[in-house]
């Protein structure tokens, strides 16, 4: 099953999640928040674009960090009564993205490279290529950096295998008369959704919600060459034009890419209750490599279209 809900102990209510005609989970918009009725909450926009005086057409990616979740989680609580009526309850859901190559994670990172690349040129864009980056300047015969493992995430690099640095992208923009843009992403696999209830009289009920979806979040930092408002003596990524670029909404694929198996230890959650503890649900799931490299490009593809068509209009 691709979305699975679970009720613990009396019947709740929870979030619900928008199923795709695949089976995949569309993320819900983003908001700012606001009070308890949402009085105040306003939607993000597809992209916030904080820019100023940039009208650079000759651009360089060196920097392109894609960060690869592979947990997600969510709590939820909730209390009714007073003194020793009270009856609390707490509810974990927990979920892990499990069976993928290590190599998995370099072929999606050099596909949106390539693809971001291609999106800049088809935009107008003349783009100073990773290879020529190398040639001179300050990551002229640099070693990679190396790439993270661990076990919340994956972190990759693409363009030139480096990460930022503020200094080596100024240096960058002069030497090659260019501006420099520093693009990070981080791509989620899971919708999490937890609910949890304290009905009064030690009764207590919990949900979950879990749904597979390959979806984005990120931002560009862009350094203009425009250095006017910069000081003739130093200059500084603050100071430079440009500005930043952060996707509001996320961008998502609706094509499925992994089984979703539950892994509750039932005995846990028992004996947690009896204690007057939390509950939890846990899920792993287990990933195909092809169908989740397809699912990654194209979440990943559609944040450097709108982001390039941003840029385009700055």
């Amino acid at each position: 099953a691709v979305l699975l809900t679970l009720l613990v102990g009396a019947c709740a209510s929870s979030p619900k999640m928008e199923v795709s005609p695949t089976g995949t989970v569309i993320p819900a918009k983003r908001n700012t928040g606001g009070y308890a009725a949402g009085i105040g909450a306003k939607t993000y926009p597809e992209v916030e674009v904080r820019m100023r005086n940039f009208s650079d057409r000759t651009v360089a990616v060196p920097y392109l960090r894609i960060s690869f979740d592979k947990k997600a989680g969510a709590t939820a609580s909730d209390s009714r009564g007073f003194g020793s009526q009270n009856v609390s309850s707490t509810h974990h859901v927990n979920a892990k993205l499990v069976g993928l190559t290590d190599g998995v994670f370099d072929r999606i990172t050099d596909a949106v490279y390539t693809d971001l690349v291609a999106q800049l040129m088809a935009a107008g864009f003349r783009v100073v290529l990773a290879s020529e980056l190398k040639t001179r300047g300050p990551l002229a015969g640099k070693r990679p950096s190396k790439p993270g493992n661990g076990g919340k995430s994956a972190v990759r690099y693409g363009g030139t295998g480096h990460a930022s640095n503020s200094r080596a992208a100024i240096k960058l923009m002069k030497e090659f008369q260019a501006a420099v843009l520093d693009v990070r992403y981080a791509l989620d696999f899971a919708a999490v959704g937890a609910e949890s209830r304290a009905y009064g009289s030690g009764v207590k009920g919990s949900t979950s919600r879990v749904g597979q979806v390959a979806h984005a979040l990120g931002y560009w930092m862009v350094i203009g060459t425009d250095t006017s408002g910069c000081s003739p003596i130093v200059t500084t990524a603050a100071c430079a034009s440009g500005g930043r670029l952060d996707l509001g909404q996320y961008t998502y694929s609706t094509t499925p890419f992994a089984t979703v198996a539950e892994r509750t230890q039932g005995w846990a959650n028992l004996i947690s209750g009896l204690l007057g503890g939390a509950s939890m649900n846990s899920y792993e799931f287990i990933a195909d490599d092809a169908k989740y490299e397809k699912a990654a490009v194209e979440a990943l593809r559609e944040a450097n279209r709108r982001l390039v068509e941003r840029l385009k209009a700055s």
